[in-house]
């Protein structure tokens, strides 16, 4: 590769980094915004928090700046259903899109999000006859977030949002990380990591086959526990 391809690739690269950290405002902005001013509790369902959390990014006077779009629900067309052998109907959903366009470089960028709640103790739920298990949520946490990316059946530009709505994310990650270990997979267990991006102070990083690095961020939304 020449100095010029090089230079190209350091570029976009950096611009790439720049958008991820931008995307990244965005959401903890939306984040500390829909904790200061709705009681996010057991009752809610974590498409509505995802929700509420676009609407958040999308009328962010930054977002705006940054030309920076948001979407919500975002299907993802794999190859089989592009050439007719899936129902589009079977795309699988991301919870959160964000893009943006580099008119200069005639390139666009994306950064894809899935979220999902988490509790750390079994508790009652509005409307419905058995408790939330804390265990069942968190093994989903893995099999339906963490596996779903890793597997590439969602892209690998992602990241993992877990919506603490009762407990606190230290005992929660501390349980993820012992299923995970309990399915031999210690390597791939989750581990804190300092990030400056206002309010995810709750981030952390899992290494998983070829050093694929998995973003996790967990917005704590409980004010405290109930059993």
């Amino acid at each position: 590769m020449n100095m010029t391809g090089i230079l190209n690739n350091v570029i976009i690269r950096d611009f790439e980094n720049s958008f991820r950290k931008n995307c990244l405002i965005l959401i903890g902005e939306a984040y500390k915004c829909l904790k200061d001013t709705k009681n996010i509790t057991v009752d809610w369902d974590e498409e509505t928090i995802s929700a509420n959390i676009a609407r958040h990014i999308d009328e962010n006077e930054k977002a705006i700046a940054w030309n920076i779009n948001v979407s919500d629900e975002y299907r993802l067309y794999h190859t089989a259903i592009l050439n007719n052998k899936k129902s589009a109907k079977s795309a699988s959903r991301i919870d959160l899109k964000l893009s943006t366009n580099w008119i200069d470089a005639a390139k666009r960028a994306s950064y894809f999000v899935e979220a999902k709640n988490l509790i750390e103790n079994n508790c009652t739920k509005y409307g419905r006859k058995s408790k939330l298990s804390a265990r069942k949520m968190q093994k989903r946490y893995i099999s339906t977030g963490m596996d779903h990316i890793i597997s590439g059946e969602y892209p690998p530009n992602s990241c993992l949002l877990g919506y603490i709505i009762e407990g606190t994310p230290i005992r929660i990650v501390e349980n993820i990380n012992e299923i995970l270990l309990q399915a031999t997979r210690s390597d791939e267990t989750l581990k804190k990591k300092k990030l400056d991006i206002p309010y995810l102070e709750e981030a952390y990083i899992s290494v998983h086959l070829n050093n694929y690095v998995l973003h996790h961020y967990f917005l704590q939304f409980s004010k405290f526990q109930n059993t």
